[in-house]
């Protein structure tokens, strides 16, 4: 059995954290933790990208293709009531043409290279053949959130999600450890290990799948980050920590070990202070953001946000998250079936 009202919340808290990490981080990205300091001090709002940033061309408080995706994923899903590999494309080739993605810096190069061979008729497992980057972890926590509790079909759904455009096993093991991380977010009863141990089980199900390509164990990294941080509790300490030996570039392998490192230090009232971690540490701060946003919101809810800034990314990207949280717990409980118990009367 599983709230109503819970269950929203969770949708909602995924929804804004994803576009709190993502926005704020979008002027922060491909920086190094000095340039960040030099620029801006210390991130924990909104701020515009310099002038010779490569997101000069987005103004301030956009989001990137980290949130644009996954809302365009849900858009799809929605539609077709349902998710399968046609939805999958559909939703990467109407997202490329209503964003004009090419013509915008934060397209990524295994999307940027597969996008162009699914417009030009290319079978998706053969366009995403060598896809290896973080795009295809960056954009299904739609597919944790529709499958609640349900770790093997999140898995199943997130491989099918990265094969349009990573269609590897670097780029799978990324995905499913996001989508069966946030899968066990969304139970009432998780717990933030229950969370982690379903990102190493997702990720060990991801390595064994698509176009194999050498390269380190996710599986085995996420455990490595974890344990690198050990009890820190300086949230700042941690993020050099991993900055310094996991890395936070453009790399699955990189990228997932730090968020699910993160999300270990998370507890009910820091989640601001997650996300801005993430935005503040260097690299590619807009998908650590995102991520770590999107997971941290999806296990806590929305209860610690910052309303005021989702508010005016609301605003400025026209966007409403509680109504898109609404339409979507509606699915998610058609699609489940799931026990409901109402918390209003």
């Amino acid at each position: 059995m599983i709230a109503k009202d819970i269950l929203y919340d969770k949708v909602y808290g995924c929804l804004c954290g994803l576009a709190l990490g993502d926005s704020m981080g979008m002027p922060t990205e491909f920086m190094t933790p000095e340039e960040i300091r030099k620029n801006f001090g210390y991130v924990d709002r909104l701020v515009a990208p310099s002038a010779d940033h490569i997101h000069k061309d987005l103004g301030f408080g956009m989001i990137t293709d980290d949130t644009e995706l996954t809302l365009q994923i849900i858009d799809e899903i929605l539609k077709f009531r349902t998710f399968n590999l046609d939805v999958a494309v559909a939703a990467i080739v109407n997202w490329a043409k209503q964003k004009d993605v090419f013509n915008k810096s934060y397209l990524g190069p295994s999307s940027a290279k597969a996008i162009k061979a699914l417009l030009a008729g290319t079978a998706p497992h053969q366009a995403g053949k060598y896809g290896a980057t973080i795009g295809a972890a960056m954009r299904v926590p739609a597919l944790g959130l529709v499958n609640p509790g349900n770790i093997r079909k999140a898995i199943d759904d997130a491989e099918i999600m990265s094969i349009p455009t990573h269609n590897t096993n670097l780029a799978i093991a990324g995905a499913t450890a996001m989508a069966a991380a946030i899968a066990t977010a969304m139970l009432e009863d998780s717990t933030p290990e229950r969370v982690l141990e379903a990102a190493i089980y997702g990720a060990k199900e991801g390595e064994r799948r698509g176009n194999m390509l050498i390269g380190p164990s996710l599986h085995k990294r996420i455990e490595l980050a974890i344990s690198l941080l050990g009890k820190t509790g300086d949230l700042a300490e941690c993020a050099q920590i991993l900055y310094d030996y996991i890395g936070a570039g453009l790399q699955t392998y990189e990228i997932v070990p730090v968020v699910m490192a993160l999300f270990s230090k998370s507890q009910p009232g820091n989640i601001m202070k997650i996300i801005e971690t993430g935005v503040n540490m260097g690299g590619d701060t807009d998908t650590i953001g995102a991520m770590v946003g999107a997971l941290a919101g999806a296990y806590y809810g929305s209860g610690n946000l910052n309303f005021e800034i989702v508010a005016e990314i609301e605003r400025i990207n026209n966007l409403d998250f509680k109504e898109i949280a609404a339409k979507l717990t509606r699915h998610i409980l058609e699609r489940n079936n799931i026990g409901l118990k109402s918390m209003s009367k």
